[in-house]
């Protein structure tokens, strides 16, 4: 009997080193990958005690501030950062052990040479039953910066041309709308007044004017429009168009030039195409309807 209690407590007893030694060889394993995963990242992982002072920083500190971590511990985190940083990283500390909140902060760390280094710092509070610590990363956020401060400068600069486009685009159509209105407004006094005095050839010539000077107007309404637009100023009023006369009215001012070059253009369009206003959205309707005899 004895002799069979003994075999089972050797059992036991081997089925327990068995698994104690798994164990073992699993917590080897898990800080072997925790170790390689702290010495291969770029940023910095630092501990905090209750104190606020450092009680462990990882190797990389080296790289980006030139202190050794034993050069770290045991100090307080706030004594290698910029002056001007300091309350709010205190303030963001102090949210985190009051609401359990993790931390987010951007500031400058000291390098030994003298300069700050521009950095991102995330913490998390971690509790025990009578102790806690705060665990966080630092990254070095240098050319992030740099990135930002040049994408800054450059939206600046397209808001400086934009400003210097729009008020070209304002005062050059205030320019040319006064000689225009003025061309335009003499052609049609000559058209209402002097119609019937006027031959066919200088009729002509006066109606391509008129039309050439109303264009242009309209050119210079529509500068001002795209000013109206940039600066949130422009309201549509939709219009039906009839795309035949506005066709016939192009035929008809380039009738001289074709004249000089004794080349000839007819009209043959037979139907009156309306393009109809319709909502945003919405394809525009073209309705077409015959000439009337």
């Amino acid at each position: 009997m004895q002799k069979e209690s003994e075999q089972q407590l050797s059992v036991l007893n081997k089925n327990l080193e068995q698994i104690v030694e798994e164990r073992t060889n699993e917590l080897i394993a898990t800080e072997k990958n925790y170790r390689n995963l702290v010495t291969n990242i770029l940023d910095v992982i630092f501990e905090l005690n209750s104190d606020k002072k450092i009680n462990y920083v990882s190797p990389q500190v080296r790289d980006l501030f030139n202190y050794l971590p034993e050069e770290m511990v045991n100090h307080r985190l706030s004594e290698f950062i910029h002056d001007e940083d300091i309350k709010n990283v205190k303030n963001s500390f102090n949210n985190t052990l009051e609401t359990g909140n993790n931390s987010f902060i951007e500031c400058r760390i000291s390098h030994r040479n003298g300069n700050h280094i521009q950095v991102s710092i995330r913490a998390s509070l971690v509790k025990n039953k009578s102790d806690f610590k705060i665990i966080g990363v630092i990254r070095d956020i240098t050319e992030q910066k740099k990135a930002e401060q040049m994408i800054k400068e450059q939206i600046e600069k397209m808001k400086a041309i934009d400003q210097i486009r729009n008020d070209f685009v304002r005062r050059t159509s205030h320019e040319l709308k006064t000689p225009l209105i003025s061309i335009y407004s003499s052609s049609q006094y000559l058209l209402d007044s002097y119609k019937e005095e006027l031959n066919e050839d200088i009729l002509g010539m006066i109606k391509v004017i008129n039309r050439g000077g109303k264009r242009l107007k309209h050119l210079t309404e529509n500068l001002l429009d795209v000013y109206n637009i940039d600066s949130h100023k422009l309201e549509l009023k939709r219009e039906n168009e009839n795309l035949t006369e506005i066709i016939k009215e192009c035929t008809n001012d380039i009738m001289l030039s074709l004249k000089e070059r004794d080349l000839f253009l007819k009209n043959q369009l037979l139907i009156n195409v309306v393009m109809t206003s319709m909502p945003p959205n919405v394809t525009p309707v073209a309705t077409m309807t015959p000439f009337p005899r």
